[in-house]
């Protein structure tokens, strides 16, 4: 009996430790359409460029991505972009 209760003590250590791993954390960040293409929502479009902005206009600037980690500078988003697109032109860092 006491090889039973030792047995699922074990399992009941492993499945509680192994709900405490860490996640990774999930943060969104802004790419812009650098592109010049004008209503374009395409992924390949999009650059993540830190520092840059829209001017006013009714063209397609910037949306959100998410990700574990901040993109390089020139990457492209992947996925489902988390927000809505933000008008405006582009506007370099």
């Amino acid at each position: 009996m006491k090889k039973y209760l030792l047995g699922l003590f074990a399992v009941a250590l492993a499945v509680g430790f192994s709900a405490f791993k860490p996640h990774s954390k999930v943060t969104d960040y802004v790419f812009f359409n650098t592109s010049g293409n004008n209503q374009n929502t395409a992924n390949s479009n999009y650059e993540y460029q830190p520092g840059a902005g829209c001017s006013q206009s009714s063209n397609y600037c910037s949306n959100t991505w998410s990700a574990t980690s901040e993109p390089s500078v020139g990457a492209h988003p992947s996925g489902s972009p988390t927000g809505s697109f933000q008008t405006g032109n582009y506007v370099a860092p």
